[in-house]
C-alpha cells in the first residue's frame, strides 16, 4: 500500500492534462518515486520529484505497461535545483516570511530595504490597491519572486518543462510594522505583471483577528467578535475606517472588544462594554 497516495492525482485528471508534468512525493524513496509514476499514468510521461531530498526524476510509460527513464531538460533541472535551495533554506518549506520595516521606526525587520508607498498594515493593504499593487510589485523583484517568475518564463517555450503549480506554490507571508499579517502566493497563470496574489481569508491583525475582505464578512453572516485588546491605536483606526468604506457604522465608545451583527441586510459593529 502507498502511505503517500494522497500526493497523486488522480489517473483521469493526469490524462486530460496530456503531455509530460510533475506531481511530489516528498520524503520518498527513488523507488517509491517510481511507483507514484507508475500509478499516475496508463500511457504517458510524469516527472516526480522530492524538494527535500534533491530528487527528481523522469518516467516514460508505454502502452503495454513498461516504464522507461525519461529526459530531463537542461531548463527544468536549474529551475528545480534553485527550487529545492529556496525549500532547503526555508526549512524545508515553500512559506516565506517578509517583514516590512517600519518607515517610522519602531520593530526590527527583515527586509533591508524597500520602496515606500507600501501597505503598513493587512487592512491598508485590502484598502488600498494601489498599495496592494505595490507590495505584489515588491515581492516580485524579491529573489523568491525572481525563481518563481521562472516557473512561467519556461512555460510559453516548452509547455512540458514546468512544475505542478497545484503543488509547487511559493507562498509569502507579509508581516506588517504593527504586527498585522497577509499571504500572498505566486500564481503562474496570472494576467497580472508581478503575479503575486493575495491569498483570500489570509488577512489578520496582531491579535490573530481576521479581516475581513469584504462587507458581508464583517458579521460572518450572522454574529462576530473581535478582540482589539493591546493593538496599537493606529491598528483600531485603521480596522473601524475600513468598517466605514465597506458601509458599516461603528457605534458605541471605544473598548478592548468588537461585536458586528447582520440583520435584514445590513451590519452594524459595536464596541462591547466589559
Amino acid at each position: 500500500m502507498l502511505l503517500f497516495a494522497g500526493l497523486v492525482v488522480a489517473d483521469a485528471q493526469a490524462q486530460q492534462r496530456g503531455g509530460l508534468y510533475a506531481v511530489p512525493c516528498e520524503g520518498c524513496s527513488v523507488q517509491q518515486m517510481r511507483e507514484v509514476a507508475d500509478a499516475e499514468l496508463d500511457i504517458g510521461g510524469v516527472i516526480v520529484y522530492n524538494l527535500a531530498n534533491a530528487q527528481m526524476i523522469s518516467i516514460i510509460k508505454t502502452p503495454y505497461g513498461v516504464m522507461h527513464d525519461g529526459p530531463i531538460s537542461a531548463e527544468l533541472q536549474y529551475y528545480f535545483d534553485d527550487l529545492v535551495g529556496l525549500y532547503q533554506a526555508n526549512g524545508n518549506s515553500l512559506d516565506y516570511i517578509v517583514e516590512l520595516t517600519d518607515f517610522q521606526g519602531g520593530l526590527s525587520f527583515q527586509v533591508a530595504s524597500q520602496p515606500d508607498n507600501l501597505p503598513l498594515s493587512a487592512t491598508e493593504a485590502l484598502a488600498s490597491s494601489s498599495r496592494m499593487n505595490n507590495l505584489r510589485n515588491y515581492l516580485y523583484s524579491t529573489y523568491v519572486g525572481y525563481i518563481a517568475g521562472a516557473h512561467t518564463f519556461l512555460r510559453p517555450f516548452n509547455p512540458v518543462t514546468w512544475l505542478n503549480p497545484d503543488y509547487g506554490l511559493i507562498r509569502t507571508q507579509v508581516i506588517f510594522p504593527d504586527g498585522s499579517s497577509i499571504v500572498l502566493y505566486f500564481d503562474p497563470g496570472s494576467n497580472d505583471v508581478s503575479q503575486w496574489t493575495y491569498s483570500p481569508g489570509t488577512a489578520r491583525d496582531a491579535n490573530n483577528n481576521s479581516i475581513p475582505q469584504n462587507a458581508e464578512e464583517f458579521a460572518g453572516g450572522g454574529y462576530r467578535e473581535y478582540d482589539f485588546s493591546g493593538l496599537p491605536q493606529s491598528s483600531i483606526n485603521d480596522w473601524v475606517n475600513w468598517a466605514a468604506m465597506n458601509g458599516i457604522p461603528v457605534t458605541g465608545g471605544q473598548t478592548g472588544r468588537m461585536g458586528c451583527t447582520s440583520a435584514g441586510g445590513s451590519t452594524v459593529c459595536t464596541w462591547i462594554a466589559f
